[in-house]
């Protein structure tokens, strides 16, 4: 369809064609046969669109029991916000547990590697090059590592 006609189309269907672009649209459908056709089909589409629409007077309105479950749905909605999940109990309690085991690693591990052990291993190794072992010092192994240690850490620092 040419541009000349497209751009006349609606008001040529709707009957608001002004007379002088009436007729120049008549006069170019004379000369262009195959635009006819195509301008009758339109006319016929626009035709059974006015046959679906309702009358003026007739206004529609929605079921009631419709507009009831849709206002109860909303205020359902509006009921629970999205963050309401992290006032639940289970989550609190959750959350607690998950901050106090993080804060016990996070105290585990600053007292294994600094604090007052450091002085302890830095006396310890100070007694052990300045001083002498002890004259009386026996050595007493067991199948028992742990006791091993100790005896042999108490000899080599004098006690007993």
């Amino acid at each position: 369809m040419r541009e000349f006609v497209r751009d006349q189309l609606e008001d040529y269907l709707s009957g608001t064609l002004h007379s002088q672009e009436q007729a120049k649209l008549e006069a170019f459908l004379k000369e262009n046969p195959s635009e006819v056709k195509e301008l009758a089909l339109f006319e016929e589409s626009a035709e059974l669109l006015k046959d679906l629409r309702l009358p003026e007077d007739e206004i529609l309105e929605p079921n009631p029991a419709f507009c009831a479950r849709v206002l109860r749905q909303i205020e359902s909605e509006r009921e629970t916000p999205f963050w309401a999940v992290f006032l639940q109990p289970a989550f609190g309690r959750r959350l607690a547990f998950g901050s106090l085991m993080w804060l016990a690693l996070l105290g585990g591990y600053i007292v294994t590697v600094g604090g007052p052990a450091e002085d302890a291993t830095q006396h310890i190794a100070e007694r052990l090059l300045t001083e002498p072992p002890s004259a009386d010092y026996e050595l007493r192994l067991s199948p028992d590592l742990e006791r091993n240690r100790n005896h042999m850490l108490a000899g080599m620092m004098g006690e007993r």
